[in-house]
């Protein structure tokens, strides 16, 4: 459960952005150094079919600098929050448990990215 005043901060930290019809949201090359929520409208991240709810890349919240290595693309009238890394970071860090949580989910999807690179290599 975290903390009432970092729930409230993290909204306000949201930005809000529309993409059009084949308008890309991620391209190849981007640096991943942001979280994506669809609230309306479709995407499609990865060859997979996002819609309202979906986050992507998750990853992004785990290392923050690395290169797109995919396309996120819209497929309507697309309407997503974006939250920055080191928005997320500046605000959590007041907050020891919520911060020791995220950087232990980081590690874990850090891990299970590189099981699943082994996996595929094999």
């Amino acid at each position: 459960d975290a903390p009432q005043g970092l729930i409230m901060s993290l909204a306000l930290a949201f930005e809000f952005r529309v993409y059009p019809p084949h308008e890309h949201i991620i391209d190849v090359g981007q640096t991943l150094d942001a979280l994506y929520i669809i609230n309306k409208g479709m995407a499609i991240v990865k060859g997979a079919l996002h819609t309202r709810g979906s986050v992507f890349p998750i990853l992004a919240m785990a290392r923050g600098d690395e290169a797109s290595e995919f396309r996120a693309t819209a497929l309507n009238f697309t309407e997503v929050s974006v939250l920055h890394r080191d928005t997320l970071v500046k605000l959590i860090q007041p907050f020891a448990e919520v911060m020791k949580q995220f950087r232990r989910y980081c590690t874990k999807a850090r891990m299970r990215e590189e099981v699943i690179a082994y996996a595929a290599a094999y």
